[in-house]
């Protein structure tokens, strides 16, 4: 397996903000079960069975109006944006399912400040890698970092495959890569067969303090339910309302010169670079 540290690569990942027109949320439905594919897979990836009923949950709308609501309203212990982050847990050596989705990728540099006993992260002022006045209020040069939309599978087993009678169960939302995780994404397979990471399903695993990936099936399992694959589709496109600015928002925040000097007028201890995969976005 491919390992990289992500201090070791410098790629730079321009952001495509093409602009997608929304859709309704469509509700969970059942698909039937999908038929054999014709075409050779490109990489060896483990066997599962297919001919079991599908389940999809739904992420939440949010709401852009105040509204009135009274203690019966159950909407409101899920309320949110809807937007997840992908990624297994670094307590549990049990791996993460997932699949890259179409759409545009979003990558800038950014920082972790420390103000007063929490850490925030925020945007670097740099555009082309060189450093600026935040790298050295900072301490350090901007991290580069990408944001891709993705999909989780759900009720899989220790091994990232699904039992027979289990249903296929995912949710949309996001990886959150380095430059390291991108190349290691972007070159899977040999020389002769190029997996298409766009049409995969992969395996994320914590090991070592690092990330790791490994390719599962060599053709995305959710593209071959039809139910799902609306749904998926249907969910893809309110992610990238506006641009994407959902997922952009992941990045970190937008801070100005006058702001970065504001906070960094009073020193603060630098942030624990280990820790950041705990922090929220």
């Amino acid at each position: 397996m491919n390992e990289f540290k992500d201090d070791e690569l410098t790629d730079v990942i321009q952001a495509s903000t093409k602009s997608e027109a929304s859709s309704p949320t469509a509700r969970p439905a059942t698909a039937a079960a999908p038929a054999t594919p014709n075409s050779t897979p490109t990489a060896t990836a483990l066997d599962e069975p297919e001919d079991v009923p599908v389940a999809t949950t739904t992420t939440g709308q949010k709401n852009k109006a105040v509204q009135e609501y009274d203690w019966n309203s159950e909407k409101l212990e899920t309320e949110g944006d809807g937007i997840t982050r992908i990624k297994p847990s670094k307590d549990s050596d049990r791996p993460v399912r997932f699949s890259i989705l179409h759409g545009p990728l979003f990558g800038h540099r950014q920082h972790w400040v420390t103000i007063g006993d929490k850490k925030s992260c925020r945007l670097c002022l740099s555009e082309d890698g060189s450093p600026r006045e935040c790298c050295e209020f900072a301490g350090e040069d901007g991290r580069m970092r990408i944001i891709a939309p993705a999909l989780q599978y759900l009720n899989t087993n220790s091994k990232g495959l699904y039992d027979k009678g289990v249903p296929t169960e995912v949710r949309v939302g996001y990886v959150d890569l380095s430059p390291a995780h991108f190349k290691i994404l972007r070159n899977l397979g040999t020389e002769e067969s190029r997996v298409d990471i766009l049409n995969a399903d992969l395996l994320m695993s914590y090991e070592k303090k690092r990330y790791e990936f490994k390719l599962i099936a060599s053709e995305a399992r959710w593209k071959k339910l039809p139910a799902i694959k609306a749904q998926v589709e249907s969910e893809l496109a309110r992610m990238m309302t506006g641009g994407g600015r959902l997922l952009q928002k992941r990045l970190g925040k937008p801070t100005t010169l006058a702001e970065w000097k504001r906070l960094t007028a009073t020193p603060a201890k630098e942030a624990n670079l280990s820790d950041l995969d705990e922090l929220p976005y």
